[in-house]
């Protein structure tokens, strides 16, 4: 009986697009092939190796959509100089537009977006609180030391009222 089968017989294994020609060889001739000393050649993981003897592709294009891209009017509108709002921290955004705008996206991406639009980055950028001297808290026995801390003029939007300008007061007392 003769029988004839296209089997490779040259073949070189030097990434994993190559793996996949192990495959009729291994069907034809019922041999087993370490995939353990292929994967250490490689430097990737065994489980990785049967993958792509058996056939697997990587995809060639994510399929991820930018859940940014239909918000950049209501991000452009809410930190221009018309509007009254002010957001000091891209946290703040970021918050406002999941409870009022049904933004669905992560903070980390949606840093990364604001990061990349040179307007956006110039809005937080000019809004950073100035880096002054930080002082550190100086703990005594319980009664000894209180400290102060005073804000003045602050002016806050309200829903009823309108623009309120108020004092903030904070006295920290020593605890032991």
């Amino acid at each position: 009986m003769i029988t004839k089968t296209s089997i490779i017989s040259d073949l070189e294994i030097n990434s994993l697009e190559d793996l996949h020609k192990l495959k009729p060889i291994m069907e034809a001739t019922n041999l087993k092939v370490n995939k353990s000393q292929i994967a250490r050649e490689l430097n990737i993981d065994r489980r990785i190796v049967d993958k792509y003897i058996n056939g697997f592709e990587k995809s060639k294009h994510r399929a991820s959509t930018n859940c940014i891209t239909p918000y950049m009017d209501t991000i452009r509108e809410l930190l221009s100089d018309e509007n009254q709002q002010l957001f000091y921290y891209r946290r703040v955004l970021w918050q406002y537009l999941k409870d009022n705008h049904g933004y669905i996206g992560s903070y980390p991406n949606f840093c990364n977006y604001l990061n990349a639009v040179p307007e956006f980055k110039a809005y937080f950028n000019k809004r950073r609180p100035s880096k002054s001297q930080a002082f550190i808290r100086y703990e005594t026995e319980a009664g000894k030391q209180a400290q102060l801390d005073w804000k003045e003029s602050m002016k806050l939007l309200t829903t009823d009222i309108g623009w309120v300008e108020i004092n903030i007061f904070v006295l920290i007392l020593s605890l032991t």
